[in-house]
């Protein structure tokens, strides 16, 4: 129910109400599977909304953590490296920066599991890691950024793609 209205709220752009609506949808799920794709539309609704893109950064590793819980490797693979592309590359978004160490231990994390063959998560990971190793904090790598794109294109999202642009740009 509780998610239903997010989804409600958020098509009658109530970005702000949607957003708590997710989390609370999180919060009463019946399954770890379950409140990590609430906890993932909470943290794109954020992302459109006014929220800080350091609630997009919280939820996404509230939603990797229950990725894990339900066993959900692909998934968390995803949340961790959209947390990571999202603390780099919104740097001024966040009232306390994220260490860079704690970033790469992140993106470490997702990197440690097998993507086996499957192209978001080969691109998600290049999309992060493009841009935690750039020079500067909201500066990506550029030579990374580059093969991010190639990555990006083969998964014809394009959201991703648009990260991995962002990027290159």
């Amino acid at each position: 129910m509780a998610s239903a209205l997010a989804h409600l709220t958020f098509a009658r752009r109530h970005l702000l109400e949607s957003f708590a609506h997710h989390r609370t949808a999180a919060a009463v799920a019946t399954s770890a599977a379950v409140a990590a794709r609430d906890l993932r539309a909470g943290a794109g609704c954020a992302h459109v909304s006014t929220t800080s893109n350091q609630h997009v950064y919280e939820l996404l590793l509230e939603a990797a953590e229950q990725a894990r819980r339900a066993g959900d490797d692909r998934g968390r693979v995803i949340d961790l490296t959209r947390a990571v592309e999202t603390a780099c590359r919104y740097p001024e978004a966040f009232e306390t920066p994220v260490p860079r160490e704690h970033l790469r231990g992140l993106l470490g994390n997702a990197v440690a599991i097998p993507p086996g063959n499957d192209a978001e998560v080969t691109a998600c990971i290049a999309v992060a890691r493009a841009w935690l190793s750039g020079p500067n904090p909201g500066a990506p790598d550029p030579e990374l950024a580059s093969a991010a794109v190639s990555a990006a294109r083969a998964t014809s999202d394009p959201v991703l793609i648009s990260s991995a642009l962002c990027a290159a740009a």
